[in-house]
């Protein structure tokens, strides 16, 4: 049990290919944490260039003293990742760094069914980390482990599952985005991340479907 929470895959591109853009694309990023967060101010940036230069500190309590920055990929990049995960994908990304942190707190995420953003996908760029799946909401019923690492990518039924985490290399840097599939919650039990996958339909298709 708890081993429906998630998918781990693989990924299907040229993995120190990708960690070399994304470490290009963050190198301007200032991690201190007594900056105030901003974004790169030079005239005409397109989408895909676009970069918080400034990071944000961890407002929720999940890894105090970790930091994160929003950025925009490259559309070929967005395609791959769509290609390995199996599914549409929003196209904002959230790079997290933990800095010296260890722990991810016990937490679910706030997210409504039937409006998207119900499941988390998660590329690890550089250190490895284990994700601990809970029964509820005690720190104790751990009811899966699962460790991972950079070339793979892990899908997480983040809404429903309570989930936690141990980093255990020096740090954990890791790519974080949202499935874009839509379901409505489920009138029993939890929705497994395939079920998620086979069933779940993108905002568009749900759009389409209504005219």
């Amino acid at each position: 049990m708890g081993k429906e929470a998630i998918i781990l895959k693989n990924v299907d591109f040229d993995f120190n290919l990708f960690q070399d853009y994304i470490l290009e694309r963050i190198k301007d990023v200032d991690w201190k944490l007594d900056n105030a967060p901003g974004i790169s101010s030079k005239p005409k940036l397109t989408r895909e260039e676009q970069v918080e230069v400034k990071a944000y500190a961890d407002a929720n309590g999940d890894a105090p003293g970790s930091m994160w920055c929003t950025l925009y990929l490259s559309e070929y990049w967005v395609s791959q990742i769509e290609a390995t995960c199996g599914c549409k994908v929003y196209p904002e990304f959230y790079l997290w760094n933990f800095l010296k942190y260890k722990k991810l707190h016990l937490h679910k995420d706030v997210n409504t069914f039937g409006y998207g953003r119900n499941s988390a996908g998660i590329i690890p760029i550089q250190e490895e980390f284990i994700l601990n799946i809970h029964d509820d909401s005690s720190d104790h019923n751990i009811t899966y482990k699962q460790q991972y690492g950079p070339g793979q990518v892990l899908l997480l039924n983040n809404t429903e599952y309570f989930h936690s985490g141990d980093v255990i290399s020096d740090t954990r840097l890791s790519l974080h985005f949202y499935l874009d599939l839509i379901l409505p919650e489920k009138s029993e039990g939890k929705w497994t991340m395939q079920e998620l996958l086979d069933k779940g339909k993108t905002k568009d298709e749900l759009d389409s479907s209504k005219l």
